[in-house]
C-alpha cells in the first residue's frame, strides 16, 4: 500500500460525525474508553453512511491492548483481533479472512478533566458490514504541474487555446512590470483578473464547453491556476519578496545566529534523528518549485520522510511536527521563507479540498512565527559551576580538583561576566596554590618524589589568561563570544592574545563579529587584533558579521579601518569564493549591503560556483543597489586575468598569484623543475633572492663537491695559472656575475602554475627542506591550496612522508586542520601512509581528530580500515612526543 497516501489526506476530527456521535450520544462508553487507555479508531469523513450508526458499530472501533503485546496487538470490544504494523491495521474477520486498513494519521486529545487519549484516523470503517454510500470522485487526480499541463492539453485537444492563454500571460507580465505601487493586495487582484480572462479563453474551446457545464469544476480550476502560476512565478515571487523583505531580513538574522546549534539543543525526540536528513533534503526543494501544488507536495514529502520509523507504532503527530519544522527551517539555508509562505497563502484558495495542505501551511507559519519572535533560547553554556558552587568557592589547594574542573569553573566566570572572580583567579590564584602547597610539602624547599608530584599537579591545575580547552578556546575567545566587554578588556590588559586561534582557526575577533558584540570587537581591534584574520575556511570577521546580519559590527570594522588607517579587505574571498557582499545580498541585509558598497565592495566578483552577489539577491531593492554599483565595474567582466591583476579594486592575496603571460608560465615550470632537483642558484635567480637565505642541504653539498672535483680534474692543479686555466676561471667568474646581477625583473614567490601549485608546494612535495625554509623566510603563503585538489604544502609533505618539512611547516604556524576537496586533513593522509612517526608529529600540534572527510571517516577510522595497529594505539594512548621523534 502506498505510504504517500497517508499524507494526501487530513481532516478536523472534532467535526467528524462518527467521532462527534461517539462523544455526545455514547458519552458513558466514551469516558470508559478514555479511562481504560483504549485506542479509538475513527473512519475518515465520507467513508461511512450518513444514516444512524448502531451501538455495536462503535464497539468495533474501540481497541484494547493485549497483555502479551500491548504495543502492536489489540482486541476490539466486539472481540475481533487487530494488529498494527507499519501504519496498517490488519483485522482478522470471523470468516478467517484478513483485511487491511491504512492509518491516515494519529492525533492526541485531552478531556476537560485532563485525561489523555489517542485517536487513529483510518481510511475506512473496521467493520466491513458498514457500507459507504459515498460515490467517490472518479476524476483526474492532479499531483504536480506536469499533471496539470497534461490535463489541459488532453481536455482542450488543440494548440490554439493554450497559445491564447500564453498571450494573456505575456500581457499580464508586461503590465505587471510597469506597475509602480506593488502590494500583496495588488498581486492577488492582478492574478485573479488574469485567471478570469484565461478561464473565459478556456471555455471558448468547444471540448471544454461540452464536458464542463460551468466554471465550478475544481479539477479544471486547479489545472488552470497551476499553469498560470508556473508562467508568472518569477515576477510574482520577487514582488512578494519585496513586500516581505523587512520580515525576511529579521527572520534571517535569527536563523543565521541559530544555524550552528546542534540537534540536541532543539530538544527533539531522538526517534526522528535518522529521518531528518531526508526531510531536510525534501524541504530544501521548495524554492525550486513554481506552483502551489508542487510546493505543497514538497511539504507533504517532508512529512512522509519524517513518518518512516522502524517502530511500527511510532507516528508523526502535531505535538512534534512544529518542533521539527522549526529545526528544518533553521537548517534549510533558504533566504525567503516569509515570501514562500505568503505565496502559498495567497494562491491556495482553489485547493482547499485537501485539508492536510491547510494544516501543513498553518504549521509552517507557526514555525516561522516562533523563530521570528526571538523566543528560541540557545542551550546553556557548557561552562557552568558544578555541584552548585558559590562565589569564591574555588579552592585550588584541594588535591582532588582536576585541571578540567578548574578551567571549567574559570571559563564559567568569564562566560557570565563575573569580573571579580576572574580577577581573583588570575591575580590571587598563585598565592592560594603556594599557601596550600606549602602546607602539604614536607618543607617549603622539599623536592622529593611525593612533593614533586604535588607541585606539578597544582601548577597544571591553575588556570591562566592563556589557558585553552580541548577546542583551543582561550578565556578571551569565551569573553568575546559572550558579550562581556569588561572581562575582555581585563584579559587583554593581563596579556591575553588577541590573535590566538582555536581549532577552527578563529580568533576572538571572529567570535565577537560572529555574535554581533560591537564593544568587544572594538576593544580587540584597538589592541592589535588582526582585522583581516582568516579562519580555516578563509572567513574574515567581516564575512562572519555580514553573514549573520550584525550591522553594528560591520560599521565597527569599517570605522576602525578608516580611523586607524589599517586596510580592511572588503573583497576578501573565503574557501567558497564568497565575499562579505555575497552573504549580505543573499540574506537580504540591506543596511550591510549599503555599508559594504560605500566602502568599495565589488558586486561583480564571482565565487567558485561562478555566481556574483547579484545572482544571490532575491530582494529587488538590494538588486537595484548592486546594479548601480556594478556599472562602475562593468569593464571587469571583459578583461583577462592579466588586466584584472592591475585594477585597483582587486584585492591582492598571498593565497595565489596567477601568471599573466606565456613567458612567465614557462619560467614557472623551469623554476619548479629546479626546485625538484634542488638547484638553489637558479631558484634564487628567478625569484631575486639572496642565496645566503638558503642554507645548502646535504644533497646540495654533495653536488658542490662533485663540481669542485670536476673543476680540479679539468685544471692542471688547483693553483695553476696557465692560459687554459686562467680562461676557465674568467668564464666561471662571468657566469657567477650573470647569475647574481643580470636579472632585472623577478617573479612573485607565490605565483602558481595552472594547477595552483606554488614554489612552496613543489619544495614540500620534493622534501627540499632548505628551499622550504628559504621560501618561508621570504614570505611564502603557508596555507595556499591548489586549484582542484585543494592541497596545502603540509598535505603534500605528509603524503610524501617528508618529516623534516612537516616539522618546519608546523613550527612556522601553518594551519593543520585545513580540508581539501574531499574534506581530508593532513592527519587523514598521515593515517593512510601508516607512518606512526608522522602521525605523532601531527598529533603534537593538537589537530581536530573528529573532522570527517567526504566518506564520513575520521583519521582514526582511516587507520582502522588499513589495520595500522601502531597508529591506532597512538590515538588510544596519545603519548607525549619526545624531542627528536
Amino acid at each position: 500500500m502506498d505510504l504517500d497516501f497517508a499524507f494526501d489526506y487530513d481532516e478536523n476530527l472534532m467535526e467528524n460525525s462518527f467521532f462527534v456521535t461517539l462523544r455526545k450520544e455514547y458519552e458513558e462508553l466514551f469516558l470508559k474508553v478514555v479511562a481504560e487507555n483504549c485506542i479509538i479508531c475513527v473512519p475518515k469523513t465520507d467513508s461511512f453512511p450518513k444514516c444512524t450508526l448502531a451501538f455495536e458499530d462503535f464497539l468495533s472501533h474501540i481497541l484494547v491492548p493485549t497483555d502479551e503485546l500491548p504495543e502492536s496487538h489489540f482486541l476490539s470490544l466486539c472481540g475481533v483481533k487487530v494488529k498494527i504494523s507499519n501504519r496498517i491495521l490488519t483485522i482478522d474477520s470471523e470468516t478467517g479472512r484478513q483485511s487491511c486498513i491504512q492509518i491516515l494519521f494519529q492525533e492526541t486529545f485531552y478531556t476537560e478533566e485532563g485525561l489523555k487519549y489517542e485517536v487513529l484516523c483510518v481510511g475506512q470503517p473496521l467493520d466491513e458490514s458498514i457500507a459507504s454510500d459515498v460515490e467517490y470522485f472518479n476524476g483526474k487526480v492532479l499531483k504536480n504541474f506536469k499533471d496539470c499541463l497534461d490535463f489541459l492539453w488532453t481536455e482542450t485537444k488543440t494548440h490554439e487555446t493554450i497559445e491564447n492563454i500564453d498571450k494573456e500571460v505575456d500581457e499580464f507580465l508586461k503590465k505587471f512590470d510597469k506597475s509602480q505601487m506593488i502590494t500583496l493586495q495588488f498581486i492577488e487582484e492582478s492574478f485573479n483578473s488574469l485567471y478570469k480572462k484565461c478561464i473565459q479563453v478556456l471555455f471558448k474551446n468547444p471540448n471544454i464547453r461540452k464536458k464542463y457545464k460551468n466554471y465550478s469544476s475544481k479539477t479544471l480550476k486547479i489545472a488552470l491556476e497551476t499553469y498560470l502560476q508556473q508562467g508568472t512565478y518569477k515576477k510574482i515571487i520577487r514582488s512578494i519578496a519585496l513586500c516581505t523583505s523587512t520580515d525576511d531580513a529579521k527572520l534571517n538574522k535569527h536563523i543565521r545566529n541559530l544555524s550552528d546549534l546542534p540537534f540536541k539543543d532543539f530538544k527533539l525526540d531522538p526517534i526522528f534523528f535518522n529521518n531528518i536528513p531526508k526531510a531536510r533534503l525534501e524541504l530544501s526543494k521548495i524554492n525550486g518549485y513554481f506552483t502551489v501544488i508542487d510546493k505543497l507536495r514538497c511539504l507533504k514529502q517532508t512529512a512522509v520522510a519524517l513518518s518512516k520509523f522502524k517502530n511500527d507504532k511510532a507516528l508523526l503527530n502535531a505535538d512534534n511536527l512544529l518542533q521539527i519544522l522549526t529545526f528544518l527551517i533553521i537548517k534549510s539555508n533558504l533566504p525567503n521563507w516569509n515570501a514562500q509562505l505568503k505565496f502559498l497563502k495567497l494562491f491556495y484558495s482553489s485547493n482547499n479540498i485537501f485539508d492536510e495542505s491547510n494544516y501543513l501551511i498553518v504549521s509552517l507559519e507557526a514555525a516561522i512565527t516562533y523563530i521570528q519572535s526571538g523566543n528560541f533560547q540557545e542551550s546553556e553554556s557548557k561552562y557552568k559551576l558544578k555541584n552548585n558552587l558559590e562565589k569564591n568557592s574555588i579552592q585550588y589547594g584541594k588535591s582532588t580538583l582536576s585541571q578540567e574542573q578548574a578551567l571549567n569553573e574559570f571559563f564559567h566566570f568569564v562566560t557570565v561576566g563575573d569580573l571579580e572572580n576572574v580577577k581573583d583567579i588570575i591575580e590571587n590564584g598563585h598565592k592560594k596554590v603556594e599557601n596550600s602547597l606549602n602546607l602539604k610539602l614536607c618543607h617549603p624547599l622539599c623536592f622529593c618524589d611525593k612533593c614533586r608530584v604535588l607541585f606539578n599537579h597544582f601548577s597544571e591545575v591553575l588556570p591562566s589568561v592563556t589557558s585553552a580547552d580541548e577546542k583551543n578556546l582561550t578565556a578571551l575567545h569565551i569573553a568575546s563570544m559572550n558579550n562581556v566587554p569588561n572581562v575582555v578588556e581585563y584579559l587583554i590588559n593581563k596579556g591575553g592574545d588577541c590573535n590566538a586561534f582555536d581549532c577552527e582557526g578563529r580568533t576572538p575577533a571572529h567570535y565577537a563579529a560572529l555574535k554581533g558584540h560591537q564593544n568587544a570587537l572594538l576593544l580587540l581591534l584597538h589592541n592589535n587584533a588582526h582585522i583581516n584574520a582568516e579562519d580555516n575556511s578563509f572567513n574574515t570577521p567581516l564575512h562572519l558579521c555580514s553573514n549573520n546580519g550584525h550591522d553594528n559590527c560591520v560599521k565597527a570594522l569599517i570605522y576602525f579601518s578608516e580611523y586607524s588607517g589599517v586596510k580592511l579587505k572588503v573583497n576578501s574571498q573565503n574557501s567558497k569564493g564568497d565575499t562579505p557582499l555575497h552573504y549580505a545580498s543573499k540574506w537580504g541585509f540591506e543596511s550591510i549591503v549599503r555599508h559594504l558598497l560605500e566602502f568599495g565592495a565589488n558586486p561583480n566578483i564571482l565565487n567558485r560556483n561562478k555566481n556574483s552577489p547579484l545572482d544571490y539577491s532575491y530582494n529587488d531593492k538590494i538588486l537595484q543597489l548592486l546594479k548601480q554599483k556594478s556599472q562602475n565595474f562593468e569593464n571587469t567582466l571583459k578583461v583577462n586575468n592579466r588586466q584584472l591583476s592591475s585594477l585597483k579594486f582587486k584585492e591582492q592575496s598571498y593565497r595565489d598569484t596567477q601568471p599573466n603571460a606565456i613567458d612567465t608560465m614557462k619560467k614557472i615550470e623551469k623554476i619548479f623543475r629546479a626546485i625538484e632537483i634542488g638547484d638553489v642558484n637558479l631558484v634564487c635567480f628567478y625569484f631575486g633572492f639572496d642565496a645566503s637565505d638558503f642554507v645548502p642541504s646535504a644533497s646540495d653539498n654533495i653536488t658542490l663537491l662533485k663540481n669542485k672535483e670536476r673543476e680540479n680534474y679539468t685544471r692542471c692543479h688547483p693553483l695553476c695559472a696557465c692560459k687554459k686555466c686562467t680562461a676557465l676561471i674568467e668564464e666561471t667568474s662571468r657566469e657567477d656575475k650573470t647569475i647574481s646581477f643580470s636579472h632585472k625583473k623577478t617573479i612573485n614567490l607565490n605565483t602558481c602554475n595552472s594547477d595552483g601549485y606554488t614554489a612552496l608546494h613543489v619544495a614540500s612535495k620534493a622534501g627540499k627542506i632548505d628551499l622550504v625554509k628559504g621560501f618561508i623566510k621570504n614570505g611564502a603563503g603557508l596555507n595556499v591550496q591548489t586549484s582542484s585538489k585543494k592541497w596545502t604544502p603540509l598535505m603534500l609533505a605528509v603524503q610524501n612522508q617528508r618529516l623534516d618539512v612537516v616539522k618546519e611547516l608546523l613550527n612556522t604556524g601553518c594551519k593543520i586542520d585545513v580540508q581539501d576537496y574531499k574534506l581530508n586533513t593532513a592527519l587523514h593522509y598521515a593515517c593512510r601512509t601508516g607512518n606512526s612517526k608522522l602521525v605523532k608529529i601531527l598529533l603534537k600540534y593538537e589537530p581536530d581528530t573528529n573532522l570527517k572527510n567526504i566518506d564520513n571517516k575520521t583519521p582514526l577510522q582511516e587507520a582502522k580500515d588499513q589495520l595500522y595497529l601502531g597508529i591506532i594505539q597512538i590515538f588510544k594512548g596519545r603519548p607525549l612526543i619526545k624531542s627528536g621523534d
